[in-house]
């Protein structure tokens, strides 16, 4: 073994002429020392948690086994080459038995809730209650099922959109030039980390 550059009485003896000569520097250099460790610890910390979350709740982050996203209207030649592809015999003749599918579709729009004319920009979302969530559950508040919820000309919203609009459950949304009612607030969306601001049925 290589002997020490630097003693570890010779490193004390220069620690304490420091620490003796300017104790403020010195305790500064110290609590950096320690900040940088924790901020460190901490960080590697959370990168093993997100990564230990990711491996046993991907299919609940994602509601699905399989997400793809496009941001335009799907053509023809795009549905014909999905419907290949959930057909019984499609891969290499193996049968993919049931497999199931579903269409989510997200945009924005402006919003307001009656009397007030004042509209809000939102993120919307339109899904089959029927179908969606594979994976995973929506809450809602009251507690119901997401089918019926979004029965009829309902809609599920964000607790921020009712904060916005000082609106509550039971009253009317309009929406793209139609009412719908508020039935539930989203309390935690199984596709998304963070609920959106919207949730509705078009």
């Amino acid at each position: 073994m290589a002997k020490r550059a630097l003693s570890w009485k010779r490193a004390g003896a220069i620690g304490w002429r420091d620490l003796r000569s300017a104790p403020g520097k010195f305790g500064f250099v110290v609590l950096s020392v320690a900040v940088g460790v924790a901020a460190l610890v901490g960080v590697r910390g959370f990168s093993e948690s997100f990564r230990r979350t990711l491996s046993t709740e991907a299919r609940s982050l994602m509601a699905s086994d399989l997400s793809a996203r496009i941001f335009h209207q799907p053509t023809g030649e795009e549905k014909a080459r999905i419907a290949a592809i959930l057909r019984p015999g499609a891969g290499k003749g193996q049968t993919l038995g049931t497999t199931r599918t579903t269409w989510v579709t997200e945009t924005i729009s402006m919003a307001s809730v009656p009397p007030d004319p004042v509209p809000l920009l939102v993120s919307l979302k339109a899904v089959d209650p029927g179908e969606y969530p594979y994976y995973g559950q929506a809450e809602l508040e009251p507690a119901m099922s997401l089918d019926r919820a979004l029965d009829g000309d309902s809609a599920v919203v964000a607790e921020e959109f009712l904060i916005r609009l000082n609106a509550s459950v039971g009253q009317t949304l309009r929406l793209g030039g139609r009412n719908f009612k508020i039935a539930a607030v989203l309390k935690q969306e199984p596709d998304r980390i963070s609920a959106g601001a919207g949730m509705g049925r078009g």
